[in-house]
């Protein structure tokens, strides 16, 4: 009996961990659909990547509905819901940059992107961590209390936890990975983006002087 506890108690955790993990990354590629769109300014680029989002709100849902379902302790629910609170603010600050890039309007959008998506996005990311984090804590606790119970269980309990670390590094390392490779992306778009109006401005310049030196040219001719 005590064993299958431990099982269900394992398997619940595992499904907990699954769950957020899979809404994190959720997050995450919603958040870098968004940098693409506005790296890319295409419009077939542009209904591809809604197209993706739409995906990715329905897959979502379908977690949160799933998370929901399961037993909770106050502190894992109302976490769980402070989260959830954070990713309706972050849809609703994605949907806005939306409607700036469907307008066109790519410059307003990579500082609407750089001010506001990313920062609330960061912060829904860091709110997912710390989702996982309390699972990992609660899974140490876990196995504490049924090493004192059962001393066959230590082994299998201990693995897992060493098994919810690693995971959470794993996630850890991949997402500070990706975060700073689309930093650098975004930086350097920024600094094509600068050259390439300098290099205009400049044109511009140099055909006002010309066009200028035109017209004294034939006003001189004319007197």
């Amino acid at each position: 009996h005590l064993n299958n506890k431990i099982n269900e108690l394992v398997h619940s955790r595992n499904v907990k961990i699954t769950l957020i993990s899979d809404l994190h990354n959720i997050a995450r590629e919603r958040s870098l659909s968004l940098y693409r769109m506005v790296l890319k300014q295409d419009p077939f680029d542009v209904d591809e990547e809604q197209v993706n989002m739409s995906f990715l709100a329905s897959q979502f849902l379908k977690n949160r509905e799933q998370l929901l379902r399961l037993d909770m302790s106050a502190n894992e629910e109302k976490m769980l819901n402070d989260t959830l609170e954070q990713a309706y603010n972050s849809t609703r600050v994605q949907r806005e940059l939306l409607n700036i890039i469907k307008n066109n309007s790519f410059e307003e959008a990579k500082e609407f992107l750089m001010h506001q998506a990313i920062p609330e996005q960061n912060r829904l990311l860091s709110q997912y961590n710390e989702l996982l984090k309390l699972q990992k804590h609660k899974s140490t606790t876990d196995a504490l209390n049924a090493d004192k119970r059962n001393k066959q269980a230590q082994f299998f309990l201990l693995l897992f936890s060493l098994s919810i670390i690693a995971i959470g590094v794993l996630i850890s390392i991949y997402v500070i990975r990706r975060t700073t490779q689309a930093e650098q992306q975004l930086r350097e778009a920024n600094a094509s983006l600068e050259t390439r109006v300098l290099e205009r401005t400049e044109s511009l310049y140099s055909a006002n002087l010309e066009l200028e030196a035109t017209v004294e040219t034939l006003q001189d001719t004319q007197e």
